[in-house]
């Protein structure tokens, strides 16, 4: 690539990142909006009306107050976030993991009062007292006099980061390393995080591209990847997303058990990692693990809970509080989460595990005999094309070696119409299997399985699920 296509795609990537820290730090700003409505809608009842609600007001200071711990939890992880790009030498080399080496970890303090319903009770740290804690907290004390006040003076800013663009270096813990290509393939306006969940529908695209606020270009699929974020969390590192993993990590953990019993030297790459939960696993139990990842959005969200967090159950958040219909009570809707469930440095010595940023057919398309096993959870369907997708699995396999894979075939891009998408039945998918290559040596059915789903919600929306184990032959 000639030297100054390289600069004008590293200035984009620049670009990318800092529009991904503006969207975090506008949460605050956004989410207070629909507060906002709300008071102004409930003072524009009669008073008949009014006094029939007479909980309402109280109820949005509590959303208020949820809102300000979510902004919190956001400023703690974009914390010396410029500096988890670095560049390396060693491109295609996987760092170690060094978690017996106790890496120095921050403390989440949060000291504003709690929302009292169904909050649930645990001891808490307050040690760290850093600029954002200040700015927050007395954002809090101006919402105490006031029922809302969305006008945060660190988000009406245009605070760009520093940053140098390739790849992940966080302290002696989990490296982030990119093994080739650029991250978004040139159009990040519809790339990023893969909504399965019930909270955001990507075809409705003329909601996902209107603006949120002119002034620092953002959309509401933008703010939607923040949220979604946020949401991930539950999923991937709290007890209440326990039985969500159970069906769509642990098919996957067993199925691997069964085949490589012993750990040892056993390489594992898991694309799609998201918050990197189902990657930790295979680590945690002693097995060479590398996660791949193309959101820049869950790339700094997993940076956090990987490398910055404490202890278990060392922060929390309120992750359904900006969700406004279909809740059975307010205590729902302001329900708390504890992050992270597990201790993420108990990785076994020795252990290799790493984060890969990057489009996933431009890291791995040079890649051959590399992984004893591809683990995909909610995955193929984020293909443009899904031949390509299953072209390179097979390609970086070692002899021998097994693609485990969970999901359903929702396509990513359906429905774009600036983006290709090939979008096929799975009948078509078993097939290509084949004509790959690969032997198939499993296929089940997995139903009801959840994505990034409330469990107290109204709604639900689950997925009936393909769970296959394709095989490359030793020949």
């Amino acid at each position: 690539m000639a030297e100054h296509d390289t600069k004008a795609m590293e200035a984009e990537e620049k670009k990318y990142f800092e529009k991904c820290i503006r969207c975090f730090r506008f949460y605050r700003k956004h989410a207070l909006v629909d507060v906002k409505k709300a008071l102004r809608d409930y003072d524009n009842l009669s008073e008949a009306h009014r006094n029939l609600l007479p909980q309402y007001r109280a109820q949005q200071k509590s959303l208020v107050r949820c809102i300000d711990v979510n902004y919190m939890f956001i400023l703690h992880m974009l914390q010396d976030v410029d500096g988890i790009f670095v560049q390396d030498e060693e491109e295609t080399t996987l760092s170690p993991c060094k978690a017996d080496a106790g890496p120095k970890k921050e403390k989440f303090d949060e000291k504003k009062e709690e929302p009292t319903e169904k909050t649930p009770n645990s001891e808490e740290k307050t040690e760290s007292k850093n600029e954002s804690e200040q700015q927050t907290k007395s954002e809090n004390s101006d919402t105490e006099n006031k029922d809302c006040n969305a006008d945060n003076p660190s988000e009406s800013k245009d605070d760009h980061t520093n940053v140098q663009k390739e790849h992940f270096h966080n302290d002696d813990k989990l490296h982030h390393h990119c093994s080739g290509g650029n991250h978004g393939g040139g159009n990040h306006g519809n790339h990023g995080i893969h909504h399965h969940d019930n909270m955001h529908h990507h075809n409705n695209v003329a909601k996902t591209n209107s603006l949120v606020d002119t002034g620092l270009g953002l959309t509401m699929g933008d703010m939607d990847r923040v949220y979604t974020t946020l949401r991930q969390y539950v999923r991937d590192w709290s007890v209440e997303g326990k039985e969500e993993r159970e069906k769509c990590y642990a098919p996957i953990i067993d199925a691997v058990i069964a085949r490589y019993p012993d750990p040892k030297n056993v390489d594992i790459l898991v694309p799609g990692a998201g918050l990197g939960r189902l990657a930790f696993d295979f680590a945690s139990r002693g097995y060479n693990s590398e996660g791949n990842e193309f959101s820049i959005f869950m790339l700094i969200g997993s940076n956090f809970i990987l490398n910055k967090m404490t202890e278990p159950f060392s922060a929390f958040l309120f992750p359904w509080a900006t969700n406004s219909t279909n809740n059975l009570t307010h205590g729902d809707r302001i329900a708390r989460v504890n992050v992270p469930d597990v201790d993420t440095t108990s990785i076994p010595r020795g252990t290799k595990f790493g984060m890969c940023a990057g489009d996933f057919t431009e890291v791995y398309c040079r890649e051959e005999n590399k992984f004893d096993v591809v683990a995909a959870s909610f995955f193929l369907d984020t293909a443009h094309n899904i031949i390509q997708y299953l072209e390179i699995i097979y390609t970086i396999l070692k002899p021998g070696g097994h693609f485990i894979s969970l999901g359903p075939l929702l396509f990513h891009y359906a429905g774009m119409d600036d983006q290709s998408s090939i979008e096929i039945p799975w009948d078509d998918v078993e097939r290509l299997l084949r004509k790959i290559g690969f032997k198939l040596e499993e296929v089940n059915d997995i139903h009801d399985v959840p994505y990034i789903q409330n469990k107290n919600s109204m709604l639900k929306v689950s997925y009936d699920c393909k769970f296959f184990i394709a095989t490359k032959p030793l020949s």
